[in-house]
């Protein structure tokens, strides 16, 4: 973690992230805190998209993308999400940072 003081402000300002792409937390809309205290947050690495950055240390973890899913929600009570597979029309779930993915729901009348 970076840390400098802001010469116009004197405020301490610490940088959190150094990575390539940046990372960017969600709108504000969308929940983002999981049950541990740690932060989702959007950056792009090798094996997937989302982080879990502890806002006190600036320690994070990567957090695997389930596949060819997308995010449709997550609930920060307890850090379970939920997942789209468009091509498939099912429903996955799993507890973030990185449970084990487990198919929800299939589509009706799918076996």
């Amino acid at each position: 973690m970076n840390t400098w003081t802001d010469e116009n402000t004197g405020r301490l300002v610490r940088q959190l992230t150094n990575l390539p792409e940046g990372a960017r937390v969600p709108y504000f809309r969308w929940p983002r805190d999981l049950p541990d205290g740690r932060v989702i947050a959007f950056a792009a690495h090798a094996s997937g998209s989302l982080i879990a950055l502890d806002p006190a240390s600036g320690d994070l973890e990567f957090i695997t993308d389930p596949g060819r899913t997308r995010i449709l929600k997550f609930r920060e009570a307890d850090g379970w999400a939920s997942y789209y597979d468009r091509e498939a029309r099912e429903l996955w779930g799993r507890q973030l940072p990185n449970g084990e993915v487990r198919l929800r729901r299939r589509p009706v009348g799918v076996t």
